[in-house]
């Protein structure tokens, strides 16, 4: 159980990094975007589910 939660924390924090800085590009542009935009206005939700 502790090793599915250090990959469940570290794979939020990839989501929160990207949040805060999307990655550029052409290829990776559109879903980086949409993944930071669930990022960020999911936020309230996502923190009473992990809380």
């Amino acid at each position: 159980m502790p090793h599915a939660f250090l990959i469940a924390s570290c794979v939020g924090l990839v989501f929160v990094l990207n949040a805060i800085r999307p990655i550029p590009g052409m290829v990776l542009s559109v879903p980086s975007f949409f993944i930071a935009w669930l990022t960020a206005e999911l936020a309230p939700q996502l923190f009473v589910v992990h809380a």
